[in-house]
C-alpha cells in the first residue's frame, strides 16, 4: 500500500475538451460585420450655385442657404425652386430640376447606398446670370407721361421766349 504524505500532489484529471462548434463563431466578428456595414457607400449630393455677378442671396425651396457662389448638401432629387437676389439686379426665381443619376435609381441604388464599399460623390453646378432692371428711356417715359395727362392729345412743345 502506498501511503500520501502531506507535501505529494495528486494527478490532475484531464476533462474531455468542448466540441469545436460546427459553424464559424461570428460573435467575434460581430463588432467588425457591425463597423463595415456603417461605413459602407452611399451617394454625397452637391449642388454649387453661381451667379454672375457674384454675392446674389441664395433660397432653394424657400430657404436662405449663402450667397453665391455657395455649395449645398441636398438629400433627394427633384425639382427645386431657386430663387437669386442681388441689390440693383432683378430678382431671379426658376425651377430647376435635380434628376436622379442611372447610379441612383432602382434597382443599383440599393448596392450604391447601402452595399457600394466607397462613397460616390454626385456634385451639381446651377450658374445664372443676374440682369439689370429693365428701365425705359428717360425720353419715351416723359413722352407717354404727357400722353397720359392730356389724355391722349400731344401738347405742343414749348418754345422759347
Amino acid at each position: 500500500m502506498m501511503r500520501l504524505s502531506r507535501t505529494a500532489t495528486l494527478p490532475k484529471r484531464r476533462t474531455a475538451s468542448p466540441a469545436p462548434p460546427s459553424g464559424p463563431d461570428l460573435r467575434a466578428a460581430t463588432p467588425l460585420i457591425v463597423a463595415a456595414l456603417s461605413i459602407a457607400g452611399c451617394i454625397a449630393r452637391a449642388v454649387t450655385v453661381e451667379s454672375t455677378p457674384p454675392g446674389a442671396e441664395v433660397r432653394l425651396n424657400g430657404r436662405a442657404v449663402g450667397t453665391t457662389p455657395v455649395t449645398v448638401l441636398f438629400r433627394h432629387y427633384g425639382v427645386y425652386r431657386v430663387e437669386l437676389r442681388k441689390s440693383g439686379f432683378e430678382t431671379l426665381d426658376v425651377e430647376e430640376p435635380l434628376p436622379a443619376p442611372w447610379f441612383a435609381r432602382f434597382p443599383l441604388c440599393i448596392l450604391t447606398e447601402f452595399l457600394w464599399p466607397a462613397r460616390i460623390r454626385d456634385d451639381r453646378w446651377l450658374g445664372y446670370e443676374l440682369e439689370k432692371p429693365r428701365t425705359p428711356a428717360r425720353a419715351g417715359l416723359l413722352e407717354r407721361a404727357d400722353l397720359e395727362g392730356t389724355g391722349g392729345a400731344a401738347r405742343p412743345t414749348p418754345t422759347a421766349p
